[in-house]
C-alpha cells in the first residue's frame, strides 16, 4: 500500500508542514493590529453596537464571540483557535477529495497540502478576522458532513448541515462561494444513464432545501443585517463590479500570480529554503510520496480550479474589494486557497515533465511555507514597534498635555507593508492613558473628516475635544540599537521575544528603545 492512501500518515505530513510554517504565529503572543483596537478594553455594549451597526442583528454573533474571547479565553487563544481552524478545514477539504474518484491519493495530498500553505491570507494574525476564519470552518464542516452522508441524509444529519451552512452564511462571501456545494452535489447524484434535464429535475426535487437555503439567508440579510450608522453603505453590491472582467483579472494577478512570486523572489533565503528543500526532497521520495503520479490531461481540473477561484473572489468584487496582499487586503483572500492550490498543481502537472515536476512541488512547498513563516515574523516585529510607541506614551509629557496630534510616520516597512490608522494610535494612548481624550491624524485637513466619528466609542476618542493640533514624529531608533548589523538585528529581537515571555519588565525597558517620539 502506498504511503499516501494511509490517511493517518498524510495527516501527520500534513500538519508537520503545516505547524513549521506557521510556528512564528504560534509564538505571537498578544499583539493588536489594525481594527482590533476597536474591539480590546471595550465593553459588550460597545462591541454590539459597532457589529450592529457593521452587519446588522447578525452582529450579535461576531460581537459575543470577540467578547468572550478577549475577556475569558485571552488575545493569545486568537492566534492558537486560527491555527486549528485552518488545519481543520484543510483535514475537510482533504476528506471531501477522498470521495471524488477523479482525485488520487497523491493530487488529495498536494491539493490540501497547497491549500494549507498557499501564499494568502496572512491577515488571519489579526483578531478583527478570526470571525472570516471561524465561519468559514462551518461551511467546511458542513461541506464534509454532508459529502459523508449524501447519500444518506436522513432529518436530523440534514437539518444540522443546514445550520451549518446557514451560520456560515455569516462570512457573507461564502453566499457565492457555496455553489461549489451545489456543483459537487449535482456531480456526485449524476445518473449518466439519464439525460441531463432528468438530472436537474432530480436534482430539483431530492435537494431544494440546499438550493433555497442561500437564497433564504439573502433574504433576512437584506431585511434584518443591514448596515447603518458609521458603516451606512458599507459593502454595497455593484452588478457591475461584479461582472467586470478588470476585478477578476487584478485578483489573479494579486492573488494568484504575484504570491508565488513573492514566495520565490527572496534570494537572500536561497540558501536555507534550498537546504530545507533538499531534506525535505529525501523524505518525500523514501516515502514514496512522489512516485506514480499521475501525467494525464488536466485542463478540465484547471477550469474546475479557476471556477472555484472565482467564485471564492467575486462576493469581494462585487463590492469594489480586490483580494491582494498589501495592507490588510489579504483578508478578502479567505475563499481563494482551494482555487489556487488546484490551479497551481495541476498547471505544474501539464507543464512539466515528472523529472522536474518532482522538484518544483517541494521547492513550492518549502517557498510557501517560508512566505508564512516570514510574514508572521514581520508581524511580531510589527507588534514590537506598536509596543515601544506604548511605552513611549507612557513617558511623553507632549502626549499627555496635548489632545490633537498630528503624527508623522517614520517607520517604514517596520509596520508590515501597512499605515497607522486613526484609532490604533487612538487605542494606544487610551490603553496608556486609561482616557479617549486624544485624537491622532496625519494631516489637518482630517481633523474635521474625522470629527463625527468621536460619537462612535470604538473608535477611541469619544471625550476628545478639538484644540491645536500639535505634530508628532514617530521615529524608527532601531539603527542605533543594531546599526545595519542583520545579525545583531536577529539578536534583539530574539531577545525581546525571550524577555516577553520571562521578563516582562525587563521587555519594557528593551522594547521601548525601537522608537524615538520627537
Amino acid at each position: 500500500m502506498s504511503f499516501l492512501e494511509n490517511n493517518k500518515k498524510a495527516f501527520l505530513v500534513l500538519f508537520f508542514i503545516y505547524f513549521i510554517a506557521n510556528i512564528t504565529l504560534l509564538t505571537n503572543l498578544n499583539a493588536i493590529y489594525w481594527d482590533d483596537w476597536t474591539l480590546v478594553g471595550h465593553s459588550l455594549e460597545t462591541l454590539n453596537r459597532t457589529f450592529l451597526g457593521a452587519v446588522g442583528y447578525s452582529g450579535y454573533a461576531i460581537s459575543y464571540l470577540h467578547y468572550f474571547m478577549i475577556n475569558e479565553l485571552g488575545i493569545y487563544s486568537y492566534r492558537l483557535l486560527t491555527f486549528i481552524l485552518l488545519f481543520l478545514s484543510g483535514f475537510f477539504v482533504y476528506m471531501i477529495l477522498t470521495t471524488l474518484k477523479i482525485f488520487s491519493s497523491k493530487d488529495r495530498f498536494f491539493i490540501t497540502l497547497f491549500f494549507l500553505v498557499a501564499p494568502l491570507y496572512s491577515a488571519k494574525v489579526a483578531l478583527i478576522d478570526f470571525s472570516y476564519t471561524f465561519y468559514s470552518t462551518f461551511f467546511f464542516l458542513g461541506f464534509y458532513l454532508l459529502s459523508l452522508y449524501l447519500y444518506n441524509l436522513g432529518i436530523i444529519k440534514r437539518i444540522f448541515i443546514l445550520i451549518l451552512f446557514f451560520i456560515s452564511f455569516l462570512v457573507n462571501s461564502i453566499l457565492i462561494f457555496y455553489a461549489i456545494v451545489l456543483i459537487y452535489i449535482f456531480y456526485k447524484t449524476y445518473d449518466i444513464q439519464s439525460s441531463f434535464i432528468r438530472n436537474f429535475i432530480y436534482f430539483l426535487k431530492t435537494k431544494i432545501d440546499f438550493i433555497i437555503l442561500p437564497i433564504i439567508y439573502y433574504c433576512i440579510k437584506s431585511i434584518y443585517f443591514i448596515p447603518n450608522g458609521a458603516h451606512e453603505g458599507y459593502n454595497t453590491i455593484s452588478l457591475f463590479k461584479m461582472v467586470n472582467p478588470e476585478g477578476y483579472l487584478k485578483t489573479i494577478v494579486y492573488s494568484f500570480f504575484e504570491p508565488i512570486l513573492n514566495s520565490f523572489s527572496d534570494l537572500l533565503y536561497l540558501i536555507s529554503i534550498l537546504f530545507v528543500f533538499i531534506l525535505f526532497f529525501n523524505y518525500f521520495r523514501k516515502m514514496n510520496i512522489l512516485d506514480n503520479i499521475k501525467y494525464e490531461n488536466e485542463n478540465k481540473k484547471i477550469i474546475l480550479g479557476f471556477l472555484i477561484f472565482i467564485l471564492g473572489a467575486m462576493a469581494y468584487l462585487a463590492v469594489g474589494k480586490i483580494p491582494k496582499h498589501d495592507d490588510w487586503n489579504s483578508r478578502f483572500q479567505l475563499l481563494l486557497p482551494l482555487g489556487f492550490s488546484l490551479i497551481y498543481y495541476y498547471v505544474l502537472n501539464e507543464i512539466f515533465k515528472k523529472q522536474y515536476l518532482n522538484y518544483l512541488l517541494i521547492l513550492s512547498i518549502v517557498s510557501f511555507g517560508f512566505f508564512h513563516f516570514k510574514e508572521q515574523i514581520k508581524y511580531n516585529i510589527d507588534w514590537y514597534y506598536q509596543e515601544s510607541i506604548i511605552e513611549n506614551f507612557k513617558v511623553s509629557e507632549k502626549i499627555k498635555n496635548n489632545s490633537t496630534f498630528i503624527f508623522i510616520n517614520n517607520l517604514g516597512n517596520n509596520l508590515n507593508n501597512r499605515n497607522f490608522r486613526f484609532y490604533e494610535l487612538n487605542g494606544m494612548s487610551r490603553f496608556v492613558l486609561n482616557d479617549d481624550s486624544k485624537l491622532f491624524v496625519e494631516n489637518s485637513q482630517l481633523i474635521d473628516d474625522y470629527k463625527k466619528y468621536s460619537k462612535y466609542i470604538e473608535y477611541n476618542f469619544s471625550s476628545w475635544k478639538e484644540s491645536e493640533p500639535v505634530t508628532i514624529f514617530i521615529n524608527d531608533n532601531s539603527k542605533a540599537i543594531f546599526g545595519n548589523n542583520r545579525k545583531n538585528k536577529l539578536k534583539f529581537f530574539i531577545k525581546l521575544k525571550y524577555l516577553e515571555l520571562f521578563d516582562k519588565e525587563k521587555y519594557k525597558k528593551e522594547v521601548i528603545k525601537l522608537v524615538e517620539i520627537g
